[in-house]
């Protein structure tokens, strides 16, 4: 993939403003999406990892404590992207909803692409940019907008090299109009990589069991293969992969403030390291899945680089 050359958009002056999402009907609040972003909460959050990680790694060695990392994790960096994504400076990626902004410092590392993030709540863009200057990255690529909005459409269109989101596309009714604002902001042969969580099967009862209260915030109607892939078949997109990933995980489920479920899913994810060994242990990459227990979906395509081939793209 050619990077571009011509200079981006304005994104130094002001930041664009959120305006209505249209026909985009939202099955979430503002407000409860500010609420998951608490930048102390985050930053203790943060601390805790970094301890209990290197506690585990004196214990343990590293070796073992590779095998026991989040199997999703593992498929996502060194088998999915690896695979699929460009590498560069020049290679412009945008995360949709990107708060708190940790994936994006990671593809820079991996990748070495130039990191962009849109996000339209106030305390997500105060994490995200802090992440940011953190790491030695622009904050002012953390965009304070509505991805959905005609203004931040009109403004970005073909720009971006990558575009991704993950746990996006599924808070919305109109499933369709969201996956062609994705495809709108992208450049002709440019990627596409959207994850959505899987919560049918077995994780749909145990999403109800820790935290009923989220499942109507989901639009679970997507959240099977073909109903998943039927979403893409009109945006001028070639599949390169369409599928489930992550095996079983624990770490798809979350408690309410205060619950004391949250005592029984810790305990849960000190188990879920077992499992990850578990799966790394005896399974090729892929071979762990199912539509029954896997914890995601994730479809990567590449976009026609002209009108007539997606025309023809289409038509196929």
């Amino acid at each position: 993939m050619t990077p571009h050359t011509h200079e981006p958009p304005s994104v130094k002056g002001k930041p664009v403003l959120r305006q209505s999402c249209g026909d985009h009907e939202r099955l979430t609040e503002m407000a409860y999406w500010d609420s998951q972003y608490d930048p102390v909460a985050h930053s203790v959050a943060s601390g805790a990892r970094r301890r209990t990680s290197g506690s585990l790694r004196k214990l343990l060695g590293p070796k073992t404590v590779e095998l026991m990392r989040e199997y999703r994790d593992y498929l996502l960096w060194d088998v999915i992207y690896p695979a699929y994504l460009p590498r560069g400076a020049g290679v412009r990626v945008l995360e949709v909803g990107s708060a708190p902004g940790t994936h994006l410092v990671q593809l820079r590392q991996s990748f070495g692409c130039e990191p962009y993030g849109v996000e339209y709540t106030p305390r997500g863009v105060e994490l995200n940019r802090k992440l940011f200057e953190l790491h030695g990255l622009d904050p002012a690529h953390v965009i304070h907008a509505d991805f959905l909005s005609d203004e931040f459409q009109t403004r970005y269109r073909g720009y971006f090299d990558v575009v991704l989101s993950r746990g996006f596309i599924e808070h919305f009714s109109d499933v369709d109009g969201v996956v062609a604002a994705h495809a709108n902001v992208l450049a002709p042969g440019g990627l596409l990589a959207v994850t959505i969580p899987n919560l049918r099967g077995i994780n749909y009862g145990l999403a109800w069991f820790f935290r009923r209260q989220v499942l109507p915030m989901h639009n679970r109607s997507i959240m099977n293969r073909e109903a998943f892939a039927k979403l893409f078949d009109t945006q001028g997109l070639s599949p390169l992969y369409c599928d489930y990933f992550g095996a079983f995980s624990f770490g798809l489920f979350n408690t309410s403030p205060g619950s004391h479920k949250r005592r029984v899913l810790a305990i849960c994810m000190k188990a879920q390291l077992l499992l990850n060994a578990a799966f790394r242990l005896f399974f090729k990459p892929g071979r762990a899945e199912h539509r029954c227990f896997s914890a995601h979906l994730l479809f990567i395509g590449r976009k026609a680089r002209s009108r007539a081939a997606a025309q023809l793209c289409g038509a196929e």
